[in-house]
């Protein structure tokens, strides 16, 4: 019983990992693509308005998407749900309830 639960939870965390490669493999790949995407738009920008124009525009470009994915996660953003609170009547049962069990199983060890 417990050896299946292990199995599954192995299974489970290698799939994970799995994933989790790839994605970074993925996302790796991307940020090359995009700063050589960058890069030639900016050799395109450079040629035909000059280097300060291109500069300008492209840091003016990047910060604008910076900004814009900065507000759009700020507007999406949820805050926490606060965590139920235990009734104080049933964990005073339940700290009782332990208190027996560690009473019973101290005597007994001593027989």
């Amino acid at each position: 019983m417990i050896k299946g639960l292990f199995d599954r939870l192995e299974s489970r965390a290698a799939a994970t990992a799995r994933r989790l490669g790839i994605l970074a493999g993925a996302l790796l790949l991307s940020a090359i693509g995009l700063g050589l995407l960058a890069s030639a738009g900016w050799m395109a920008l450079a040629a035909s308005h000059g280097a300060v124009f291109a500069s300008v525009a492209m840091g003016l470009g990047f910060l604008g998407v910076g900004l814009l994915t900065l507000g759009i996660l700020a507007a999406t953003a949820r805050p926490a749900a606060e965590p139920p609170r235990p009734d104080p009547a049933v964990a005073a049962g339940l700290i009782a309830e332990a208190f027996v069990a560690g009473i019973t199983a101290g005597r007994a060890a001593r027989r």
